[in-house]
């Protein structure tokens, strides 16, 4: 038989592997929305100019990364072409340092999205695995409460 103490580490450990289900399942959800959103916004990122106003206004700080290209558009957008095709190569190079930026923001996000669904999956899976082993003590405990009868 379990002494007090021991009972009240079973009843702690149980509420904690309850708890730990609820938080991992929580987390799941929120890095595989934090996913999907991330991609669906990097469609949209696309045809906006990298600006600090646009980065402060947004609630998400990893959009603040494009911040670091900022520079590049500003100084392509003050370059003044003297031919056509000066012109279409700086058109050019601004559309690929904004898909850059883009692609930045996107790949961090992916990144963060990945470890909070990844931790949440380690706190599901522990938490269900302790439940083998919590049958396993129950028996244990019945058997030895039946021999003692």
């Amino acid at each position: 038989m379990l002494n007090e103490r021991e009972q009240s580490y079973l009843r702690r450990f149980r509420w904690w592997r309850r708890a730990a289900i609820a938080m991992g399942l929580l987390f799941t959800l929120a890095g595989g929305g934090y996913a999907l959103w991330g991609a669906g916004q990097f469609r949209s990122d696309l045809g906006v100019e990298v600006s600090r106003e646009r980065s402060a206004a947004t609630w998400d700080p990893l959009a603040r990364l494009a911040l670091l290209f900022a520079p590049y558009h500003e100084r392509l957008r003050e370059a003044e072409p003297e031919t056509d095709a000066e012109r279409v190569l700086l058109e050019e190079l601004d559309e690929r340092t904004t898909l850059a930026a883009g692609l930045l923001v996107l790949l961090i996000r992916i990144l963060f999205a990945s470890l909070v669904l990844t931790s949440g999956l380690i706190l599901v899976s522990s938490g269900l695995a302790n439940r083998r082993l919590l049958a396993i003590l129950d028996s244990v405990l019945e058997q030895q409460e039946r021999g003692r009868c």
